[in-house]
């Protein structure tokens, strides 16, 4: 069974993750491709505010109601 620790940081996992791949979000895979593997935007993002999307905001709804 998960402990609250590991849900949190699943959960905060996956906002981190979807900020940091929203600017990318709709944009074809081959030019994302274009600018260099993915772990150059991971390990150099750009210095702009980052916000997570609605898929997030919906994930904490889930969890929210699971609750």
């Amino acid at each position: 069974m998960p402990t609250q620790d590991q849900f949190i940081g699943c959960l905060i996992g996956l906002a981190v993750g979807d900020a940091t791949g929203a600017p990318y979000e709709g944009t074809p895979a081959w030019l994302i491709y274009k600018d260099g593997p993915a772990t150059s935007i991971v390990e150099a993002p750009s210095h702009e505010i980052r916000h997570y999307t609605d898929d997030t905001q919906m994930t904490i709804g889930v969890a929210e109601t699971l609750i």
